[in-house]
């Protein structure tokens, strides 16, 4: 579900993990047929919804998360990794971080081969 959009930016819920990171793979490979790279952010947990808008420490967390990633590339949180077992999506590991806003660090992975 589209949430919002900011400038270049998509804040997106979905139902299960596996289904962002599949959809941050599908949204990178058009958009490197338009000479573009997409930067992404996923972890999963509980949050605050008011009308559309949504928010909460998930939210704080994904958001960082994609601030960390690269031009290309898909960066997770331990939490999604771990949801996404058994689904074919393999990870790198990129180690614990620490998060602007987030008390505890958190364990970071890159996505790095999603069988459709």
């Amino acid at each position: 579900t589209e949430i919002d959009t900011a400038g270049d930016g998509l804040l997106a819920t979905f139902t299960v993990p596996v289904a962002a990171v599949r959809f941050a793979r599908a949204v990178q490979a058009v958009d490197r047929t338009l000479g573009l790279s997409a930067r992404v952010g996923i972890h999963t947990g509980e949050v605050e919804q008011d009308d559309r808008a949504i928010r909460g420490i998930a939210v704080v967390i994904a958001a960082r998360i994609a601030a960390l990633a690269d031009a290309d590339e898909i960066l997770v949180s331990g939490t999604v990794r771990d949801l996404t077992a058994g689904s074919g999506i393999g990870f790198t590991d990129r180690g614990l971080r620490s998060l602007k806003g987030v008390p505890e660090l958190r364990q970071i992975y890159a996505a790095v081969a999603v069988d459709d």
